[in-house]
């Protein structure tokens, strides 16, 4: 997820990322996080002008802002963000586990979370790492045969999906490296 969205960015003109967390999911915190990756080098420590700022920047740049780990966010940062994307008339994604989803919606769509749920344009949930996503791994790792693909397919499946993938090929890259040797299923199994 975190690596496409950076890949995404890389490859598009006016995207700019932020990444929340629980130190950065108050309003002033996102904000000032949005402040600095929008260019703004000194940007105030008071929400209110760093909001307007941030509105004056944005306004009728037709980019998108995407915030990842969202559901970090709290409910006063998501509205402030929403009151952002309401006057700069910018694109907004918010990404994250399906709790991202549950704090737009208040979780039984209350009239406090109206103003949120109401802009959700689309909801998109992945719910399976696909067989071309685990081939893409493999390939950007040189593991071309079909044994160790299929490994790799099923330890993708998991829980923590590419990631955990990810991090096995690192342990059994490790491994194999220092046995002069590819890296094959059994080395994937020890990792």
């Amino acid at each position: 997820k975190t690596q496409a969205i950076k890949q995404y960015k890389k490859k598009n003109t006016n995207v700019w990322l932020i990444t929340s967390s629980p130190s950065r999911g108050s309003v002033l915190e996102c904000l000032y996080e949005v402040a600095l990756e929008i260019g703004i080098h000194t940007p105030p420590r008071r929400s209110a002008p760093l909001s307007r700022q941030i509105v004056e920047k944005l306004d009728g740049c037709q980019g998108l802002l995407i915030v990842d780990e969202a559901d970090q966010l709290s409910y006063e940062a998501l509205e402030e963000l929403r009151s952002i994307q309401d006057r700069a008339d910018v694109g907004m994604a918010l990404v994250g586990n399906h709790q991202v989803y549950s704090n737009l919606t208040g979780g039984n769509r209350t009239m406090d979370f109206a103003r949120l749920f109401s802009r959700v344009g689309k909801k998109l949930v992945i719910h399976n790492v696909k067989k071309y996503d685990v081939r893409d791994v493999a390939d950007a790792w040189g593991i071309v045969s079909k044994p160790e693909r299929d490994l790799m397919y099923q330890i993708a499946m998991k829980p923590g999906g590419l990631r955990l993938l990810t991090n096995t090929l690192k342990l059994a890259a490790l491994t194999a490296k220092g046995q002069d040797q590819a890296v094959t299923v059994n080395h994937i199994k020890a990792a």
